[in-house]
């Protein structure tokens, strides 16, 4: 082992550790690939083994060059800190142990060292023989390279830095009604854009390209804002009072899925009973949306740190363990920040992993680690598909941005199949962010990329190609169908068109009068179709001109309205600045007025201070002038009394008068009321007088009512009783009748006995109920005895 060492050859790292320090790849695979050439090289063969002895000896595998830069990037969204699975293919005394990737965290200032479980990758001594263990670590080191490459081939995630993660969220339908809105208003300009993007060269259509491209980029730039804050798009106006910061909180949360992320996790930190203190940088784009932030920020009741320095101001915002700092993409003098950061929160696409602010931001820190960069997306909109662009030139990268938004502008904000929530996602990435840097992993799903075509891969296609797909297009079979051969004949053929351009060479030339006249018959139908173009064109041309009036005067009409509320907003506001200012002016009058009493009630108090003053001291004094005092002030007290007095007496004056006023008013309402008890008294008189009379009329109606009543009954039984003794007297006719007509035999007798009432009396008895006849001659002797009701 010396005398291999000493004979010139490179000498490899005796460690994992040392391989880390001197490792001078970029990316994770092209470590991993140096440390196992690394490996390979270290391990040296024994001299009591030839080389003929065994195949797998020491001699007999070669060190392998460590591969090229450009072989494979490993994308950010492939997760770095997972542990390799352990493979079973060899069964060993003593398995081999592996370096965990999460131990490699990229540092070029300061590179961390592996664990003590990476200290050596493989432990001979373990195993039975050198060639064993050489093999054994071989073929390990082959599996892992293949399954991180078909690892890598295997990711379509959107390609990012070091520690860079993407969250796609949703759009709500408001804010996608304002995105349609955008992109329907810019379709004119869409179109001609795309035109002059796809001429060829040299053609006569002279479009101006360079104003095109700019109204492109505003309108990116305006579905960008649109989907950070619609308010970004608004034309600065100046507030008419004070902000309620509060609803401006609500209606930015209402607006956008992305600060419904920053309120979701806020509450996530605050709920976290550790109180573990975590500080979040929000990047921005400089302008009004870091006005919109800082309001809501006041709105979410966090609190603005003054700033230390007055001429650089710090935007951070603090509530307990919990703090926020913006900073503004691509500034030149920045703030520096209030604590070491946690993560970096991008809200909208002004984010840059190559800005050196963010590189600062990133490397802050005593853990020698990258702070992890979060960007916030809403799915399928322009920040998304300008995060999976192909590298190109400026021009072409816009061209596909706008082509790719008008297409995928029905799905914009619809997520991805495995994608979770707004508050889910919060939720994880707090968790991720409370996790130990060391074994973390990012647990949300990787960001599907948009399928691009670049220019050269559309060129690219042969013709034969996109004929197949253009038929393929015209009917789908599904993926069952293309493996059952029952459906084998029914699928629709996908035979190549024949090349128009070649004649069989049996038919022969056709002559040059049938030439001139098919060129007629073409350029007839050319002229035709040529008409119908032109008049299409015409038409179309007309509804266009009137469309065209028709929206200038509905434009004349709103901009009249617009001047018209304009000016009133102005005349208000103007109106509004006025009564503020004379209000101010009244107030400052006022409190200078106040001022001046209290001054004056002062110099009052003090004059009549030194007047008592001198008046004592000419009472002091004694003679005429004390005399001549006294007398004064015996005068001022009774004109006190006087003036006193005479304020009473007017008092009593005015109360007598006043006492004297309600007495007369109180006898003339009392005089009003004797008159009107009076005329009442006289009323009731009366209408007792007129109740008399109607009773007594009403007593005498009722009397002759009753009379007439009786006497008309009378008048009815008087000729029911004269009808009944008509028809009595017909009857006793009848009877006299019958009686006079009937035989005189010994059987009519009557004299010897009486009838008897029973079934057994005579058929003639006159008698009721004596026979079966009785219905017809006994009837008649009965009426006399009927009662009539």
């Amino acid at each position: 082992m010396e005398e291999s060492s000493s004979n010139g050859s490179p000498q490899p790292a005796k460690s994992v550790a040392e391989a880390a320090r001197t490792n001078p790849g970029t990316s994770y695979l092209e470590r991993m690939r140096y440390l196992r050439a690394a490996e390979r090289a270290s391990i040296k063969p024994l001299q009591s083994l030839t080389e003929s002895e065994t195949p797998s000896s020491a001699g007999d595998i070669e060190a392998s060059a460590p591969p090229a830069t450009s072989e494979g990037v490993i994308p950010l969204s492939v997760r770095h800190d997972k542990e390799p699975p352990v493979r079973e293919d060899h069964q060993t005394d003593s398995p081999v142990s592996f370096v965990a990737p999460q131990a490699l965290h990229y540092n070029p200032e300061q590179p961390a060292l592996l664990g003590e479980t990476g200290a050596r990758l493989i432990d001979t001594t373990s195993l039975s023989t050198p060639a064993a263990s050489l093999e054994l670590a071989t073929q390990q080191f082959e599996q892992e390279g293949k399954r991180e490459e078909q690892a890598i081939e295997e990711h379509k995630g959107i390609s990012l830095g070091p520690f860079e993660f993407v969250i796609p969220l949703s759009m709500d339908s408001r804010v996608k009604d304002d995105y349609d809105r955008t992109l329907r208003e810019a379709s004119k300009c869409i179109r001609r854009f795309m035109a002059s993007a796809s001429c060829a060269e040299g053609t006569a259509v002279e479009v101006d390209v360079g104003s095109l491209a700019l109204q492109m980029q505003r309108m990116i730039e305006q579905l960008n804002n649109i989907t950070t804050h619609p308010d970004l798009n608004l034309p600065d106006q100046p507030s008419s009072g004070p902000l309620d910061v509060a609803k401006e909180a609500s209606w930015a949360e209402y607006s956008s899925s992305k600060f419904q992320f920053l309120s979701y996790f806020m509450d996530a930190v605050l709920e976290d009973p550790l109180e573990r203190a975590i500080h979040v940088i929000v990047m921005v784009k400089p302008g009004a949306a870091v006005d919109i932030m800082r309001k809501y920020f006041l709105g979410k009741q966090l609190d603005l740190v003054p700033s230390e320095e007055p001429g650089n101001q710090q935007l951070v915002f603090v509530s307990r363990h919990l703090s926020f700092q913006i900073f503004t993409a691509g500034d030149k003098s920045p703030a520096a920040s209030y604590k070491d950061p946690t993560v970096i929160v991008a809200l909208d696409n002004a984010f840059s992993a190559d800005d050196p602010l963010v590189r600062k931001l990133r490397t802050t820190g005593s853990s020698g680690r990258l702070v992890p960069a979060i960007r916030l997306i809403i799915s399928n909109t322009a920040e998304h598909i300008a995060l999976c662009l192909p590298k190109c030139c400026d021009f072409d990268r816009l061209r596909l941005l706008v082509q790719y938004t008008n297409s995928y502008s029905s799905i914009a904000g619809d997520l991805q199949d495995d994608a979770l929530g707004v508050q889910e996602n919060a939720e994880e990435t707090l968790r991720y962010l409370m996790s130990d840097p060391d074994t973390r992993e990012w647990p949300l799903a990787d960001v599907e990329t948009v399928e691009i075509l670049t220019p050269d891969q559309a060129s690219s296609l042969e013709p034969e190609e996109l004929r197949t797909m253009s038929v393929s297009r015209q009917k789908r079979w599904l993926d069952d169908e293309g493996d059952d051969a029952a459906n084998s004949s029914k699928r629709q053929r996908t035979t190549p068109l024949q090349d128009i351009t070649h004649i069989s060479d049996s038919v022969k030339g056709p002559s040059q009068e049938n030439q001139e006249a098919s060129r007629l018959n073409v350029q007839v139908e050319r002229d035709s179709d040529a008409i119908l173009q032109i008049n299409e064109l015409r038409s179309a041309l007309a509804d266009a001109r009137k469309r065209l009036r028709a929206m200038e005067t509905n434009f004349a009409k709103l901009q009249h309205r617009y001047e018209s509320k304009n000016e009133l907003y102005h005349k208000t506001r103007r109106e509004l600045e006025q009564s503020a200012e004379s209000a101010k002016k009244s107030e400052t009058r006022i409190e200078r007025q106040k001022g001046e009493i209290n001054k004056l009630k002062d110099e009052r108090s003090e004059l009549t201070k030194e007047l008592q003053e001198a008046r004592d001291i000419v009472k002091a004094g004694g003679g005429l002038a004390a005399d001549l005092e006294i007398a004064r002030e015996e005068i001022r007290k009774l004109s006190q009394e006087k003036s006193n007095l005479e304020r009473t007496a007017q008092q009593e004056r005015s109360q007598s008068e006043f006492t004297r006023l309600q007495y007369q008013n109180a006898s003339s309402a009392a005089a009003q009321s004797g008159i009107e008890v009076r005329q009442l008294k006289e009323q009731v008189e009366e209408l007792e007088r007129k109740c008399n009379g109607e009773a007594a009329k009403l007593k005498q109606l009722r009397e002759q009512n009753n009379e007439q009543q009786h006497l008309d009954r009378i008048r009815e039984l008087e000729n029911s009783l004269m009808t009944r003794e008509k028809l009595l007297m017909m009857k006793e006719e009848e009877i006299r009748d019958l009686r006079k007509n009937r035989p005189t035999t010994r059987s009519t007798s009557t004299q010897p006995r009486s009838p008897k009432f029973a079934g057994s009396s005579r058929p003639a008895s006159p008698a009721p109920n004596s026979g079966s006849n009785s219905n017809t001659i006994g009837r008649g002797s009965v009426l006399r005895f009927r009662v009539e009701p």
